[in-house]
């Protein structure tokens, strides 16, 4: 839908057919430093459609602004990586372009992960790390060159919004990765490492001060914006 600066337009259908369910529909938005529209799906409560490369479902997608595969998709379609779970939250580094989600995990291995062009995430064989604590995970991911998530949590805190802290504002918070959660009520900090495939350090903030943190914006001074979703009957917050 088109904004005049007062009211929307007509909606205009980039997309549609998309698997969804009562949860587990992800369906996060991005516009990538090349143009593209990023968006995230969910399984959609069906794990073995993040491995079907002919679902939309369970995925990383690439969009032109119309709506077609972006060119260059590693698969010639509207995907760009698979084997996701449930991702909630969708953000470009400011610096390297490099595009981080965070993703919710079943009750384990709550993710954010470093997104590689035609990456296998994993799900529903693998749930985090390659660690072995998934039977079969270990084969599963030698076989299929799995790209291990950035950090983890379990037991899960439901991760939801992210976005990068690029500002002054917040001493020594420039260059973090911020990351809201539902259930844990958190706002944690992440700082990442050189290479941006792992995390040095996690913070956690405004534990249980909230109630449940749907999503997190760095405005343009460099003040930090909190939603929160205690009416989703989920909570008891008010």
């Amino acid at each position: 839908m088109r904004f005049d600066g007062a009211t929307l337009g007509e909606p205009q259908v980039l997309l549609d057919d998309i698997p969804g369910a009562g949860n587990h529909n992800g369906s996060r938005l991005a516009v990538g430093p090349d143009r593209f529209l990023y968006m995230t799906t969910g399984d959609a409560g069906r794990g073995a459609r993040a491995q079907d490369l002919s679902s939309v479902a369970g995925k990383v997608l690439r969009l032109t602004l119309d709506g077609r595969p972006a060119p260059g998709n590693p698969f010639g379609t509207l995907v760009y990586s698979y084997g996701h779970r449930n991702a909630q939250g969708i953000v470009f580094h400011p610096e390297t372009r490099v595009l981080y989600i965070a993703e919710h995990g079943p009750r384990d291995n709550d993710e954010v992960n470093r997104v590689e062009m035609g990456g296998n995430y994993g799900w529903p064989a693998v749930h985090g790390f390659c660690d072995g604590d998934t039977s079969g995970e270990e084969a599963f991911c030698r076989n299929n060159d799995v790209v291990g998530p950035v950090t983890a949590w379990t037991p899960t805190v439901g991760v939801s919004g992210a976005d990068f802290y690029d500002e002054d504002l917040i001493p020594g918070w420039k260059g973090s990765l911020l990351v809201t959660s539902l259930r844990g009520a958190t706002l944690f900090r992440l700082t990442l490492s050189a290479d941006g495939r792992g995390v040095v350090e996690r913070e956690a903030l405004f534990r249980g001060q909230y109630g449940r943190l749907r999503d997190v914006l760095v405005g343009p001074r460099g003040e930090v914006y909190l939603a929160t979703s205690n009416r989703d009957g989920r909570s008891e917050e008010r």
